[in-house]
């Protein structure tokens, strides 16, 4: 709410929420003067949809205790900023690596005071905020700039890293870990 109060003419954009939910935001809204009508809250959609509306937001604030995941992938390939906080679980922490890969690891932060003032920094600050959203276009369009978003190494990594557990198999031998490096090279250990 603290951001609502502090950006003018912001909207919070809430997707499937329990009624409890909504009636706990409706009644923050109001403890803190915020018109009702700031706050929507909609259904769930198919994934394409969802992709759709997230080039229509101009900024994703990633619910901190547990990462949206999807929303975020779909929110990056939308270009769209996504303001995520670090924790310290998998839950918490997979936003952050997603950023990252797409070349935009200052969308990432470490606290909730950071998490709120980048927040709005992005929604004041169109310079920093169209920088921001011209660096996802170019990790979109140029898959080497944009790890994220190189489909054709994730699926070489992948194909390698199941021939060497293929291997290793094979050849009798006790399972391992495995790592496939970026130029394809395969390391047992």
């Amino acid at each position: 709410m603290s951001i609502l109060d502090r950006v003018p003419n912001s909207i919070l954009w809430l997707c499937n929420l329990s009624e409890l939910a909504i009636c706990q935001i409706r009644r923050e809204t109001h403890n803190f003067h915020i018109h009702e009508s700031r706050v929507l809250f909609t259904q769930r959609v198919s994934r394409r949809e969802s992709v759709h509306r997230n080039a229509l937001v101009d900024l994703v604030l990633d619910t901190p205790c547990c990462n949206s995941l999807d929303d975020t992938l779909d929110a990056l390939w939308a270009g769209t900023p996504v303001v995520t906080l670090l924790g310290r679980t998998i839950a918490t922490r997979v936003s952050a690596s997603m950023c990252t890969a797409v070349g935009c690891a200052d969308l990432v932060t470490t606290s909730l005071h950071e998490y709120e003032e980048l927040a709005v920094s992005l929604a004041i600050d169109s310079k920093k905020y169209w920088s921001l959203r011209q660096r996802l276009d170019e990790a979109r369009r140029d898959r080497k700039r944009g790890f994220l978003f190189d489909f054709e190494r994730h699926v070489s990594n992948l194909e390698a890293g199941v021939e060497a557990v293929w291997a290793t198999a094979i050849s009798h031998k006790l399972p391992t870990n495995i790592s496939v490096s970026p130029d394809l090279s395969v390391s047992c250990r």
